[in-house]
């Protein structure tokens, strides 16, 4: 087994709480089992039939007992896998069909993904100056996450009235790196 996958909150329905909302399989190597648990919770007051259909790709496997009566308050659990001979972008759907003898029917999309291993770039939403007199220039610090599995590039080259210091360079994997952007108010007006 390899990286735990990353997933969403959880997909509400009118009858069932299906956790999680959407499956993402981060770091997918070529020849390696991922797995992930599906949990299907009747948040109901009534018994209901859950059905899972499984993604499409040859590459995801769903094990579960499928087709089941589940009573109130209770859940069944589905286990996914992804594994491929391949280092590719995998993107499908897992279906969970819930229903009633007496017509109640509902369908939840849980979206399935997997990602072969890449630099995941994270910066601070925004950078606020504030107002800046003319002529003069600010400094703010910026902090940029690589929560990926493979080092990424910086390259910040170009930027008119904002310079960022470094301008480039590399985050490795799991790190982080403070950044220094100056901003130069020469002219008048919003930036």
């Amino acid at each position: 087994m390899a990286l735990e996958p990353t997933t969403a909150l959880a997909g509400q329905g009118q009858f069932v709480k299906v956790e999680p909302a959407a499956a993402v399989f981060r770091g997918v190597e070529p020849g390696v089992r991922h797995v992930l648990t599906i949990t299907v919770n009747n948040t109901s007051k009534r018994g209901r039939r859950v059905r899972f259909v499984p993604p499409r790709s040859a590459a995801f496997t769903l094990r579960v007992d499928n087709d089941v009566e589940l009573a109130p308050g209770l859940e069944v659990r589905a286990e996914l896998q992804f594994s491929s001979d391949s280092t590719v972008d995998v993107h499908d759907q897992l279906m969970v069909l819930v229903g009633r003898p007496d017509g109640e029917m509902e369908q939840i999309t849980v979206p399935v993904t997997a990602l072969q291993p890449c630099a995941q770039m994270e910066l601070d939403s925004s950078l606020a100056f504030g107002k800046v007199v003319h002529q003069t220039s600010v400094t703010r610090q910026l902090l940029v996450r690589n929560t990926g599995e493979r080092p990424g590039t910086l390259n910040f080259a170009g930027a008119n009235r904002f310079s960022v210091h470094p301008a480039s360079g590399v985050v490795e994997a799991g790190k982080q790196r403070l950044l220094k952007v100056e901003f130069s108010a020469e002219n008048l007006g919003p930036a």
